[in-house]
């Protein structure tokens, strides 16, 4: 079943964003320009574009951790400048502690925050044993990621995100490195949580099937400098399986998705520096 998005305004809205960068020896490399986009609570967005676009990028200037050149994001009305609570981030490299067990990982966020929240110790313990039990590994909460599979400490890095109860969660290609099957389990999970748990999530593939499969709405980028060229609303009914992947329908959206980002790619080659 399809969810709609709330009907308010925007959680997220970017303005006018523009990167620019230093690089060899030039500056004023212009990475992002005047990017312009808005995520409602509820929704499941997803970024796709070639690579070299700027889609992770935009999405560290969302978590705070860059600054744009010009522009201005806001989460609820509120300027971003700095990484906050209310904006959970899980990157495509593994990131749990390896130094920490899985239940100290998922623990962490909460232990940061804990004098903000006031969150007492058995509530920290209580939403991470939640969190890991949500993601499968139970079984797992005393074991140390090194010997875990890469599915796995992904698993661990969502759970440890979430934990915080943030109002967004912004993944960038957080299965690229899994193989097929694995990427497939953790594409399923997701779209579980995000039912479940209503959360918001902007999400950053340069899977194209990925992208159709997880997403309510699709943004296209276009690289030379990154932009927003298209945005699309996957109306296709949920659930949607490996089976969708062979519809007409599903099939319609891959050709247009693809076109763009071939057209604007071969476009950027031409005119880019």
């Amino acid at each position: 079943m399809s969810r709609h998005p709330d009907p308010g305004p925007p959680i997220l809205s970017v303005r006018g964003v523009s990167k620019e960068f230093d690089a060899h020896g030039r500056k004023h490399i212009a990475a992002l320009s005047g990017i312009s986009l808005d995520v409602w609570q509820g929704e499941f967005v997803t970024i796709v574009g070639s690579s070299g676009c700027g889609k992770t990028t935009l999405l560290r200037m969302i978590a705070g951790l860059i600054r744009p050149t010009a522009g201005t994001i806001l989460m609820d009305g509120h300027e971003v400048d700095d990484p906050g609570p209310e904006r959970g981030m899980v990157f495509q490299a593994y990131t749990p502690f390896h130094w920490l067990s899985v239940r100290r990982n998922v623990e962490f966020g909460l232990r940061l925050t804990r004098k903000a929240k006031g969150l007492p110790p058995a509530e920290i313990a209580r939403r991470a044993e939640e969190w890991i039990a949500i993601v499968g590994l139970h079984e797992f909460a005393d074991v140390y990621p090194k010997v875990l599979s890469g599915g796995m400490r992904q698993r661990v890095a969502i759970a440890r995100a979430l934990a915080n109860d943030p109002e967004i969660l912004l993944l960038d290609e957080p299965f690229g490195a899994l193989d097929a099957q694995t990427r497939t389990a953790m594409q399923e999970l997701l779209v579980k949580i995000w039912e479940d748990t209503h959360k918001t999530i902007l999400f950053v593939t340069h899977d194209v099937d990925e992208a159709i499969l997880l997403s309510s709405r699709i943004l296209v980028m276009a690289p030379h400098p990154g932009r927003i060229v298209e945005e699309i609303a996957v109306s296709l009914p949920r659930p949607r399986t490996i089976d969708t992947l062979v519809t007409p329908e599903f099939l319609e959206f891959k050709r247009k998705i693809l076109g763009l980002i071939r057209e604007f790619s071969i476009a950027g080659r031409k005119c880019g520096p």
